[in-house]
């Protein structure tokens, strides 16, 4: 299921996590419904998605689940360094990145691009917003729906 897998790949990063001083949160409940995606795909958007809380949140990330029509939804937020320059139209193009100073040499900018065609290969979909100082992305997988 979606939320064991998230929860062990964000686990598995603990000691950055701490390092960092970024605090991470998971919902109270288990959103157990199946969904139509493959597990490595599944993988890799998640690994991507906590590499850049790593890199951008302030302190702290919440993860939540929801359904929206026939889609479950993943949300991860993280707040955002006050120097961030986050600019929400652009996070999907090919080589965009954040650049924080000049040196930044470690990322290529083609994560949260191939994050989106993974996604899109799933048949989901993919947004990002900035609502005051946080980051928001949101997957949409769809739902299995097992005919009765």
């Amino acid at each position: 299921m979606l939320y064991n897998l998230v929860e062990e790949i964000f686990l598995s990063y603990y000691e950055q996590f701490e390092e960092k001083r970024i605090e991470i949160r998971f919902p109270e409940y288990e959103n157990n419904r199946p969904i139509l995606a493959d597990r490595l795909m599944l993988m890799r958007f998640i690994q991507n998605r906590v590499k850049n809380v790593i890199r951008y949140a302030k302190s702290q990330a919440v993860i939540s689940y929801g359904n929206e029509e026939n889609y479950l939804v993943f949300s991860v937020k993280n707040d955002i360094k006050p120097d961030s320059k986050v600019v929400v139209e652009k996070v999907f193009m090919r080589f965009h990145t954040e650049y924080t100073s000049r040196t930044n040499t470690e990322s290529s900018g083609l994560g949260l691009y191939l994050t989106k065609k993974l996604v899109e290969k799933m048949n989901g979909k993919i947004d990002a917003e900035l609502d005051d100082n946080w980051f928001i992305l949101k997957i949409h997988l769809p739902i299995n729906r097992i005919p009765t």
